[in-house]
């Protein structure tokens, strides 16, 4: 099961989006620095990024 509390914290406590493009931009970033990973590889880092 994924949480993604971290995500739901930036949604609750903005009237904008700026803190959730943040949170996705920094995921971007590392995606984009390892991108040899496989794509089931890349779904758990995903994973294991939002659950933080």
């Amino acid at each position: 099961m994924i949480n993604y509390n971290h995500v739901q914290k930036v949604l609750t406590h903005s009237n904008t989006t700026n803190g959730l493009e943040g949170v996705f931009s920094n995921l971007k970033t590392k995606l984009r620095v390892h991108a040899g990973l496989k794509r089931n590889r890349k779904i758990k880092v995903i994973d294991q990024y939002l659950a933080k």
